[in-house]
């Protein structure tokens, strides 16, 4: 859909801070556009002054005229050249901030964000709609402002040689702006469309790659790759009617500016069979119509191609438009309470028209213990987990870290302290040295010893096992690390959890992938890393309740709320009473317990 001028405007005005400490140099860029559009098309002029007044009049001399012709030629291309690399240097710049701060933005979009959209609109906005906006940037607005400063000086040449004639040109403009007006909200219509085909056929490859292997176990290549081509289909289709219709657009000016050219030299000729024009006036006024057109259609193309910038930036603001994680970075508080890390108080969570996975939560989770937190599959573990580092906000009710709203603390800060490692070890496609250092900076990452990356993981026993590898640390672990196991990555994750060194350890079903003698060794280890500084904060999830009876508090989610006891044996026992009393739900159909082997 073309968008309105007023929209246009606002998009252009988004963009101004991106251009505006490059506006002296861009201001020489123009001046520098003049000169040499002014040098390139003085040829014509020349070749009317070559015979007119050296062939046939011989008021100049030859030598004089072809000296003047290759100095402009020579200085055009010098400092078109010049020219050319000075705004390239500066837009790439500019495109390059532009890319940056769009996949800074997203990245600090809320993780429900992420939930609910598809990650090959995303890529496909990040990749296809900034490099329409790059390409744009990069040689559409140069060609546009070259194109109206030849526009603005052939017209000119052209009153100047016969204005006559000129009026005669101005025959097929109605027919140029008929054809741009006409065509041009319908071509727009068809690129969004094909932009959303393409990203949908994105998202598709991405879906298939990302679960390749449970596509092989049920065998659904075949089913993936006929909707692959039945989504190829419906791009093929809309792109055969945009070539249709662009072919159709263009072909209607270049046949109007073709019978143009006819009638000018045909008028032309008869005035210079009656004496009123010169050879060389005909000459350089039929040199310059050829080119007269040429921006015309130059100016009108690029209107639908800044068109097509404009829906690729209305595409890409859409997301910066949501509020980010942290809108606002209060200054961290110097007193803190040094007795609790999390309180909940009347926390209520909801989840969408459902009935609410917490009501009315209380809980006090104190500095320097370790606490299990337990429940049935679905009754809300991970969201509590999501709820401490805020990639959920509760419905209704306050959630204070060491005293303080967790709403009026810095997200940076907050992830500091506080390290989740889920069960789901998400790994990168790079080296396992470089997994380990995932987000930390630069300076931070030249303090960091190769011991230390050693020592944590000893600490969880896969340091032996990495050294075995071809390139020991600096082995490439694949694509969402298929080089590793599943128990594997998991080790590596609370490996690099360790390494932040954080206040607050969260496990979220960290160790499901390990066998039981393994996860508890693991778990002694964590505790002894937990004990070595005090106030040291670990939080436990685990299905394997055989495998938890070493810690000191346990956290028991029923009935929406969550109780806390100090006994292995009570929290054993108040999950059995549940079980009986047959509270297992829909999301809970058997037994999700594991209490032995």
């Amino acid at each position: 859909m073309l968008l309105p001028m007023k929209d246009n405007i606002r998009l252009l005005q988004w963009l101004q801070p991106f251009f505006a400490p490059y506006r002296w140099v861009l201001l020489v860029v123009l001046c520098l556009a003049l000169i040499t559009t002014i040098a390139d098309l003085s040829y014509p002029y020349l070749s009317k002054v070559f015979i007119d007044h050296v062939l046939i009049k011989q008021k100049y001399s030859l030598e004089s005229v072809i000296s003047v012709t290759l100095v402009i030629v020579v200085l055009s291309v010098i400092l078109q050249n010049v020219n050319s690399y000075i705004y390239l240097y500066i837009t790439l710049n500019i495109t390059k901030k532009l890319r940056m701060y769009f996949f800074d933005r997203l990245e600090r979009l809320p993780y429900e964000f992420f939930v609910r959209t598809k990650i090959g609109d995303l890529t496909n906005r990040l990749n296809s709609d900034l490099n329409i906006v790059h390409g744009t940037l990069t040689d559409g607005v140069f060609q546009f402002i070259m194109s109206v400063f030849n526009f603005l000086f052939i017209t000119a040449m052209l009153v100047y040689l016969n204005w006559q004639l000129f009026l005669v040109t101005l025959i097929i403009f109605p027919i140029l702006l008929w054809s741009m007006f006409y065509f041009r909200p319908k071509l727009m219509q068809k690129t969004k469309e094909i932009r959303i085909l393409q990203g949908d056929i994105q998202s598709h490859i991405i879906d298939t790659f990302s679960h390749i292997r449970s596509i092989k176990l049920l065998q659904a290549e075949a089913d993936r790759t006929e909707r692959l081509g039945r989504k190829i289909n419906v791009l093929n289709t809309t792109s055969l009617g945009y070539a249709l219709l662009e072919s159709i657009a263009a072909g209607i000016p270049r046949v109007a500016t073709t019978a143009a050219t006819a009638l000018v030299l045909f008028i032309g000729g008869m005035k210079v069979l009656n004496g009123t024009l010169t050879v060389g006036s005909l000459l350089a006024f039929t040199t310059y119509l050829s080119r007269f057109f040429a921006p015309v259609q130059t100016i009108a193309g690029l209107y639908i191609r800044f068109q097509n910038m404009f829906v690729s930036l209305e595409r890409i603001i859409e997301y910066l438009h949501l509020p980010s994680e942290d809108t606002h970075f209060p200054a961290y508080p110097k007193k803190i309470d040094e007795t609790s890390t999390f309180q909940f108080i009347n926390v209520c969570k909801q989840m969408g028209n459902r009935k609410y996975l917490f009501s009315d939560v209380n809980v006090t989770i104190c500095s320097g213990c370790s606490y299990a937190l337990v429940g049935a599959s679905g009754i809300g573990k991970s969201m509590f987990v999501d709820l401490l580092v805020r990639l959920a906000k509760p419905s209704r009710g306050t959630i204070l870290f060491q005293g303080t709203d967790l709403e009026n603390l810095p997200i940076y800060e907050l992830r500091q302290k506080v390290i989740v490692i889920p069960q789901e070890a998400e790994m990168i496609h790079d080296t396992v040295k470089e997994n380990l250092l995932l987000g930390f900076s630069e300076e931070k990452r030249k303090q960091i010893t190769e011991n230390e990356l050693f020592h944590v993981c000893r600490q969880v026993g896969l340091h032996d096992e990495i050294q075995s590898l071809p390139h020991q640390y600096e082995t490439v672990i694949g694509e969402k690390g298929k080089l590793f196991s599943g128990g594997q990555k998991q080790r590596l994750a609370i490996a690099r959890g360790l390494l932040r060194n954080p206040e607050v350890l969260v496990l979220d079903e960290a160790t499901s992938g390990l066998d039981f003698l393994a996860e508890k060794e693991i778990f002694t280890r964590i505790d002894e890393w937990r004990k070595a500084r005090p106030n040291r904060t670990l939080i436990v999830i685990s299905h394997r309740i055989a495998s938890l009876d070493w810690l000191e508090r346990y956290l028991v989610i029923e009935h929406g709320k969550i109780v806390e006891t100090t006994s292995y044996e009570e929290m054993i026992n108040k999950i059995e009473k549940a079980e009986r009393a047959g509270e297992k739900g829909e999301e809970r159909s058997g037994s999700i317990y594991q209490p032995s082997l």
